[in-house]
């Protein structure tokens, strides 16, 4: 819910007037990307595996968190600047 919240304040305060719409509806569909994955690895949650898809998940999280913040730590000092 936090992201959700704090990633459509941003995109919806970065996106051009005519582009408010899609930008919202392209990151509500990531979400529902997002949730569906979530489903499908709740197959594997079993009893005796559970350990390892909570893990892989988080290793997963790790990761791309990351990438996340390799890829868009500039944005930061971007958006103090137009401020």
């Amino acid at each position: 819910i936090f992201t959700s919240v704090t990633g459509l304040e941003f995109a919806f305060s970065q996106a051009p007037a005519e582009l408010k719409s899609v930008l919202t509806a392209v990151f509500l569909f990531t979400n529902c990307g997002g949730s569906l994955i979530g489903m499908i690895l709740g197959i594997w949650s079993s009893d005796p595996q559970v350990l390892y898809v909570f893990a892989a998940q988080t290793i997963i999280l790790g990761v791309l968190a990351a990438i996340f913040y390799w890829c868009f730590h500039h944005y930061d000092s971007m958006v103090a600047t137009q401020e």
